[in-house]
């Protein structure tokens, strides 16, 4: 028996086949255990295009410079945690010495949500509570997520909400200051909530007022951007001072204008002080890479800006119906600085005769490149310049609200979004966008095709035919 267990040792297939499985469970158990010591590293790595579970710079210096703790409460029932938004708030505890993130239940913590709830109110489960020494903020469930409705009226997610809503409260909780808009109203003025975006403005933590110039001394101290949105009756005197001299003492606004067969003879007054005018006609852009389903619609080109740099790093295009361009008149004050900001292509032209309903150019036309936005801005350099103002001034106004069959667009929201942010420089705003889950199609030459075909079709078989072959060619005669 026992020459027969030597001959069985002795045999190579034997020998080798024992080697293979030694090998193989050594390598199982060195995976194991490997995988092991890096669960317990807690290092994770955001390979997400838009890197959607990564926080901002300007979010991690919020946290890195809390100087009193906040307390995250991220409500859900046992087993109903929204894993994509707990990563983030779990990056927040990480991140923020001061920050503590708590699961709480809401079923079994009702008192808990009584503190936090208005009168009347209710804290629903998915919300998340931030919470300061003297100040908190409720974040609902449904804020966390960017929604834009369809021109049917129906909803659709495109991103997640989650670092600018919770970045906003912890600066509002430590510091308590709330950006406050002031709408210019009595010249037939559009309002933000006749664009249908009043409500997403006070979910980004502005407050919102109208403002009739005519019963009110001056344009308030407290004003952090006053809008003077598409006026279509002429602006007094009286209120131009007004305005001009909320201007002069650093204020911030946005002026946008838009064609109503005349000049806006209130928003033209208004930019006329810092050597913008209204141009002659409507434009319309003869590039088709500019424009969708219309000359009219113009897709204008991105120029380079703090406000347009977040538009085109999420490659996000600003669609300007029926705009008016804006020109330079000469006459600016010495001190103020015009950048453009939204241009058509040099294939552009204004189309000065509004009977004329041709697609084409034609002899009365004025042709291209035309400027849709401009910024006006006077800088502060020494103690004894005047004070710096910022102004923004956009020949569109529609553009915010529904555009049919798109619905609202992203990228127009984003960029009057990202102009108050611009106008609210230095005065503790966040500035953080929405997350997009957009993903853009994998395009392909019909080279890269077929190389691609031709790598995955042939080259990857044939190579692992060749190395089968040639391992079974030197085991056969082991």
């Amino acid at each position: 028996m026992m020459q027969s267990l030597r001959s069985i040792l002795k045999n190579k297939r034997l020998r080798y086949g024992a080697y293979a499985a030694t090998l193989t469970a050594s390598l199982l158990c060195g995976l194991v255990i490997l995988n092991m010591i890096v669960q317990q590293i807690p290092l994770k790595i955001d390979l997400t295009k838009n890197r959607l579970f990564s926080l901002s710079e300007q979010t991690r210096k919020i946290l890195t410079e809390l100087e009193e703790p906040v307390t995250l409460y991220a409500l859900y029932p046992a087993g109903e945690e929204e894993t994509s938004i707990l990563e983030i708030l779990q990056e927040y505890d990480r991140i923020g010495p001061s920050v503590d993130l708590k699961i709480i239940d809401p079923d079994l913590n009702p008192g808990l949500l009584a503190r936090f709830a208005g009168e009347g109110e209710k804290v629903e489960s998915g919300s998340i509570i931030v919470e300061g020494d003297t100040r908190f903020r409720v974040i609902p469930y449904m804020e966390l997520y960017d929604i834009r409705y369809n021109p049917q009226g129906h909803p659709q997610v495109t991103g997640i909400q989650v670092e600018p809503r919770v970045s906003q409260a912890i600066n509002y909780v430590s510091s308590g200051y709330n950006p406050k808009i002031y709408e210019l109203s009595g010249h037939g003025e559009y309002s933000l909530g006749e664009y249908g975006i009043e409500s997403m403005l006070r979910a980004e933590s502005y407050e919102i007022e109208s403002l009739n110039l005519l019963r009110s001394e001056e344009v308030p101290a407290d004003a952090s951007v006053l809008l003077v949105s598409s006026p279509k009756y002429e602006i007094s005197d009286e209120e131009l001072r007004k305005i001009y001299e909320y201007v002069e003492n650093g204020g911030r606004m946005i002026v946008m204008v838009d064609f109503i067969g005349d000049p806006s003879p209130g928003g033209g007054a208004i930019l006329q002080s810092y050597g913008l005018e209204i141009g002659e006609g409507f434009i319309m852009e003869a590039d088709a890479s500019r424009y969708v389903r219309s000359p009219l619609f113009v897709a204008p080109e991105l120029m380079d800006h703090g406000i347009t740099e977040p538009l085109v790093d999420n490659n996000l295009d600003v669609i300007t119906p029926n705009a008016v361009p804006l020109v330079q008149t000469g006459r600016k004050p010495r001190s103020v600085d015009l950048t453009p900001l939204l241009s058509t292509t040099a294939r552009a032209w204004s189309r000065t005769d509004r009977e004329n309903s041709s697609l084409l150019l034609q002899e009365t036309d004025l042709p291209g490149p035309h400027i849709i936005a401009w910024t006006v801005e006077r800088k502060k350099y020494t103690d004894g310049d005047p004070p710096a103002f910022r102004v923004v001034a956009v020949g569109n106004s529609i553009f915010l609200g529904s555009i049919p069959p798109y619905g609202q667009i992203k990228g127009n929201i984003d960029f009057f979004l990202s102009a108050l942010s611009w106008l609210s420089e230095g005065k503790e705003r966040v500035s953080i966008r929405a997350k997009s889950f957009y993903r853009s199609p994998l395009r392909l030459t019909a080279f890269q095709l077929y190389l691609y075909a031709g790598i995955i079709i042939i080259l990857i078989p044939a190579t692992l035919l060749v190395c089968g072959t040639i391992v079974w060619i030197r085991r056969r005669h082991l």
